[in-house]
């Protein structure tokens, strides 16, 4: 399980990823020619970007083989092609997505095991077995006591929606999913073959795990959320690897996914492609919010840590979509409150194309999200799958609009702080639902950034508690570059919570505010 204090533990380890992908001023990765002309100087860090032949190995995968890489020409208006056309997800012949005119890929190294299923299922297994072990010997949980005839009750029983607390189920369980994607990702195995890995391993968990009936729940949030953050996070682990190899980036890469850097020496995986243009912003300050809502936590202000990243930005000129998640979008906060103040949001794009105009350029595409906020007015947090599309608008020299927009089913969500319930029943509606996100930033001087954000959920709750939850909230921040890669800022969120009657539960209608002034350390395409 992961506790809150697990999170914020997380946010540091991506602290230490974004000094890691820092580069010293000034030194700028070479572009393609063709590029050069598109390229900025100025001041800062650069994250991604065209590359000599260094590191231009493909995406770890089946198909592998020596040789050159054939370079692919940049799509263009009316000329958009979709990921992986002619070609598949992994297979010979791609370039690093991304990266254009690559035209190199070192020599495949040999591992102490071979490539494919064999090391994922039996890392799977292994981690199935420690924590079970755990839960019955130390954990001391009566639920972890499994025998042949619990077993056996769950194979021919139903499926239900459980009755855990919001944080278990919403963060707890999806961390878990990482674990099973991860050990095949870093095995050699492409995404689409990795998918099913942390599928299967939460359904043999719901069958063999637990005392408890099978939860249909935990077999749609751990796996989709595994899949989501287990991919983001074996891109990340590439990031913090592309480039001067040294023993504390080592480190980090090994602290970040644990399982990644041991099959990279068990199976001998190919090396991290190259890193696309892509941005990472770490933050630190202070957070305020609705005086009336402070009963129980921290009076006044609290503090705050936080992480955004763009990984591939479809804006760029030097970008190309080859395979799921070249691009994604992941953000995260996390302050310590006595119930910690937290949001994770996760989304990355599946299949897509590029389009691009004569000021336009950006992504459409199906994308895959995860979604987890827990605000002293509301939680709420879903899986969900639908369609998205952003890019990036040159109004003037050194004048952009960034923008992304998505309409998503949400296959299962949990929304609602719920009163009136027994202490030992779930205090949240759980069901499927919808979920909307508008998003745009403008982009001035290479200073000056302001940005607008507004998301919409809607949860039919199932089970023992039926009704609708929605939530809206509408986010505001302005930025100021100061010097380098530093910034202040400030944001401002409203929320909005409405909560139907049912279930023991009275019916709520609620508003609330959140104020935070914060410092950032921006590194990557400005």
């Amino acid at each position: 399980m992961i506790s809150p204090r697990g999170h914020a533990s997380l946010l540091a380890l991506a602290a230490l990823c974004g000094i890691a992908l820092a580069r010293p001023a000034g030194a700028d990765v070479p572009t393609a020619p063709r590029e050069q002309d598109e390229a900025q100087a100025g001041e800062g860090m650069d994250c991604g970007g065209a590359k000599p032949a260094a590191g231009a190995a493909q995406e770890e995968g089946g198909g592998d083989s020596p040789g050159a890489a054939s370079a692919k020409p940049a799509a263009s208006a009316g000329g958009a092609r979709p990921a992986g056309a002619g070609e598949s997800e992994d297979g010979a012949g791609s370039v690093a997505s991304g990266v254009p005119d690559l035209t190199f890929r070192p020599p495949q190294r040999r591992g102490l095991l071979p490539r494919g299923h064999l090391l994922p299922a039996l890392e799977t297994g292994v981690i199935t077995g420690v924590m079970l072990g755990w839960n019955v010997s130390i954990g001391g949980a009566p639920w972890a006591r499994v025998t042949a005839h619990t077993i056996g009750r769950n194979l021919r029983g139903s499926w239900v929606l459980d009755e855990d607390r919001f944080w278990i189920n919403q963060i707890g369980h999806p961390f878990q999913g990482i674990f099973p994607y991860s050990a095949a990702r870093s095995s050699g195995l492409g995404f689409w073959a990795s998918t099913p890995y942390p599928f299967v391993a939460s359904a043999i968990w719901e069958i063999v795990g637990e005392t408890t009936l099978p939860s249909v729940n935990d077999q749609i949030t751990t796996p989709l959320a595994g899949v989501v953050l287990g991919e983001m996070f074996h891109r990340v682990s590439g990031m913090i690897l592309d480039g001067p190899r040294s023993g504390w980036r080592l480190a980090a890469a090994t602290t970040f996914a644990p399982i990644e850097s041991m099959n990279r020496a068990l199976v001998g995986t190919d090396p991290p492609a190259p890193t696309p243009p892509s941005r990472v912003q770490l933050r630190v300050g202070a957070l305020s919010f609705d005086p009336d809502l402070r009963a129980g936590g921290n009076e006044g202000v609290v503090p705050e840590l936080g992480v955004r990243l763009s990984y591939g930005l479809p804006g760029d000129p030097r970008f190309r979509f080859e395979r799921p998640f070249d691009h994604f979008e992941l953000e995260s906060t996390y302050s310590t409150e006595k119930d910690p103040l937290a949001t994770l949001f996760a989304r990355g794009v599946l299949a897509g194309r590029t389009f691009e105009g004569e000021r336009v350029r950006g992504l459409a595409g199906v994308a895959l999200q995860f979604d987890f906020s827990a605000l002293r007015r509301h939680s709420v947090s879903t899986s969900a799958v639908g369609l998205s599309a952003e890019g990036r608008w040159e109004l003037a020299p050194r004048v952009a609009l960034e923008g992304a927009a998505t309409a998503s089913a949400v296959l299962l969500g949990a929304a609602g702080y719920l009163g009136g319930r027994p202490v030992h029943d779930r205090s949240y509606r759980m069901g499927p639902g919808g979920q909307a996100h508008l998003e745009a930033q403008l982009r001035a001087l290479d200073r000056i950034a302001a940005r607008l954000v507004a998301r919409q959920y809607l949860i039919a709750g199932l089970g023992s508690l039926p009704g609708l939850e929605r939530v809206s909230t509408v986010t505001g921040a302005l930025e100021l570059r100061v010097v380098g890669p530093h910034a202040l800022g400030v944001e401002g969120l409203l929320s909005h919570h409405a909560g139907d009657a049912g279930g023991g539960a009275p019916a709520r209608s609620e508003t609330g505010t959140e104020l935070r002034a914060y410092y950032a350390f921006t590194a990557g395409v400005r």
